[in-house]
C-alpha cells in the first residue's frame, strides 16, 4: 500500500550524500538512499524567491539552528541506478528553500572553500525545466556561463535571470557590515547553524508521477 511517511531530520542529512534513515515511531523505516539526486520535475513552477526572502532565510539560519518547516518528496526510480532498486527524489514542495541554501553554500564554498575545508559532497540538484543548472551552480553563477549556449538552450522557463539574481542578492548581502555572510568566521558559523537547523521530510512511496503531480497541487491550490 502507498504510503505518505515523514520524520523531521537534520539539513546536514538530508544534504549528505549518505544514506539516511527515516524512522517512525521506532516501527516503520524509510532510507535515502546512497548518492541519491533531488530534483525539481518539470512540473514545477519556476524559483521565484525575492531579496526579502533570501536575506530573511539567512538571517534566521545566521541567529541559530532553525526547523526550517516541511519538505515533501516523491521517490522516482534512478536512471542508470545500480542496483535498480535504488531511488532518487521529486521535491514536492520545498524547491525554493532547498534551491536558495544551495546556492548559500555555494557561495561560501566558492568564497572560503579553502579557508573553511568545505568540499562539494553534498546530493546534486537537478531541474528537469533547467538542465544546464549544475553546470551553472559549478561555475558559481558566472555571467560567463549563463551566457554559454549549452546552458542557455537548456532553460525551457528563462530561469537563467532569476537564479543570477538571487546569486547576486546573496553577494551584495554578504557585503554589509551585519551580514551573516560578511567573512569566513561568520561564514562558519552560519554552515554549522545550517547543518543543524531540521526539516520534517514526507515521503511520497508511490513512485507514480500521477501522484506526485497530485501531492504538487494539493499543497499549492490549497497553500499548506
Amino acid at each position: 500500500m502507498n504510503q505518505i511517511i515523514g520524520t523531521v531530520i537534520e539539513i546536514g542529512n538530508f544534504l549528505s550524500p549518505e544514506a539516511q534513515s527515516i524512522v517512525i515511531q521506532e516501527q516503520f523505516t524509510r532510507k535515502l538512499d546512497f548518492n541519491r539526486t533531488y530534483i525539481i520535475p518539470d512540473f514545477q513552477r519556476e524559483i521565484r524567491w525575492d531579496e526579502e526572502q533570501i536575506v530573511e532565510l539567512i538571517n534566521n539560519i545566521g541567529a541559530g539552528a532553525k526547523f526550517l518547516g516541511n519538505v515533501i518528496l516523491s521517490e522516482t526510480k534512478r536512471e542508470n541506478g545500480n542496483p535498480q532498486s535504488l531511488k532518487d527524489y521529486e521535491i514536492i514542495d520545498g524547491q525554493q528553500r532547498i534551491t536558495t541554501l544551495l546556492m548559500i553554500f555555494r557561495f561560501i564554498q566558492y568564497k572560503y572553500g579553502n579557508d573553511l575545508n568545505i568540499n562539494g559532497d553534498l546530493c546534486p540538484l537537478r531541474i528537469q525545466s533547467f538542465a544546464g543548472f549544475a553546470t551553472l551552480y559549478k561555475h558559481a553563477f558566472s555571467e560567463a556561463c549563463a551566457q554559454q549556449d549549452s546552458v542557455k538552450e537548456t532553460d525551457d522557463l528563462n530561469q537563467i535571470p532569476h537564479y543570477l539574481y538571487i546569486w547576486n542578492i546573496i553577494c551584495e548581502h554578504s557585503q554589509k557590515i551585519y551580514s551573516n555572510l560578511r567573512n569566513k568566521y561568520y561564514c562558519k558559523q552560519f554552515l554549522d547553524n545550517l547543518m543543524g537547523s531540521t526539516i520534517n521530510v514526507i515521503i511520497n512511496t508511490s513512485e507514480n508521477t500521477s501522484r506526485g503531480i497530485k501531492l504538487f497541487l494539493d499543497v499549492n491550490l490549497k497553500g499548506k
